[in-house]
């Protein structure tokens, strides 16, 4: 009989006639732990998302300014007056992507520990 829960479940009820509502309190307790579990897990969900989208951009961001680097360069070996946009341009580079790859390695390592 122990083995089948409705059977316990009419033991129990048989032998304590608040047992109905103490199983119907924990049972919603459950659920509303449940709901925020789900909630929470779709919060993180997006939160992670918006990093992705956010990794992307940067790195397209990244991706056209070396192409202009390499147009400004090709640009440069043919025309001298050129030469300034792709120094200036590979100023930029090496300012910008060192930091975006240190906020990157944050972020990473932050999701890595909220999802561990």
């Amino acid at each position: 009989a122990m083995g089948d829960p409705a059977a316990a479940y009419r033991i129990f009820l048989d032998h304590d006639p608040r047992a109905a509502d103490i199983w119907q309190s924990e049972l919603e307790q459950l659920h509303a732990e449940r709901r925020e579990r789900t909630e929470e897990a779709r919060r993180l969900g997006e939160e992670l998302e918006r990093a992705k989208e956010a990794t992307q951009r940067v790195q397209s961001a990244l991706a056209s300014l070396k192409q202009k680097l390499q147009e400004a360069e090709a640009e440069a070996a043919v025309d001298p007056g050129a030469a300034q946009r792709a120094e200036t341009l590979r100023g930029m580079l090496a300012q910008e992507e060192p930091k975006l790859v240190h906020v990157f390695d944050e972020k990473r390592q932050r999701y890595e520990l909220d999802f561990a």
